[in-house]
Formats: structure tokens, sequence, C-alpha cells
């Protein structure tokens, strides 16, 4: 699941990025929840390669590189999901 997020907004208290102590998604590179890490035997600096369908209905994929592992405040992002800026969300779907 990809997450796009306006890393300022969610660097907060309650924000996605409350604990991810200085880590930001940008440009190619993404957060991913500890579990999700886990499960995918992904760590920082590993290769995530993300396939969807973009919004026009063709296939949308790309690579991006780990820029880390987080504990968000909501469980199915730390299970499922895959942090990047929004911009980039916005380009890859």
């Amino acid at each position: 699941m990809v997450v796009g997020i306006d890393p300022e907004a969610e660097q907060g208290t309650h924000g996605l990025l409350s604990g991810a102590k200085g880590l930001v998604p940008s440009g190619k590179r993404v957060l991913v929840g500890r579990p999700f890490a886990e499960a995918n035997g992904l760590a920082a600096g590993s290769e995530l390669a993300i396939v969807g369908q973009g919004a026009d209905g063709s296939l949308a994929n790309d690579l991006y590189v780990v820029a880390g592992v987080v504990a968000t405040p909501v469980d199915m992002v730390n299970r499922m999901g895959v942090l990047m800026a929004l911009d980039e969300a916005q380009g890859l779907l």
C-alpha cells in the first residue's frame, strides 16, 4: 500500500513521521514500517519495486530505495505501507 505524504505536515506529534527520527521520504527514497520490512527482508539501502495501476488504468511501476524503517502510529501503515513523498506518489499512480 503506497501512502503519499507531505513530510513537513507528518512530522508533528501525531503525524505518520512522529517516530521517524529525522527520516523523510523524498524522490525515489521511501520509508517502510518495521513489520513490513521484516516480512519482506528489507533494510535501509534495500531496493524495492512497486507495481500498481496508474490513474489512467495503465501499469505503474518504478524502483525505490528504502531510506529507513520506521514505526508509525498507524498499525496498517506499519504492516503494509510504503511511505513516499506525495508528489512522487502522484506521479507514480
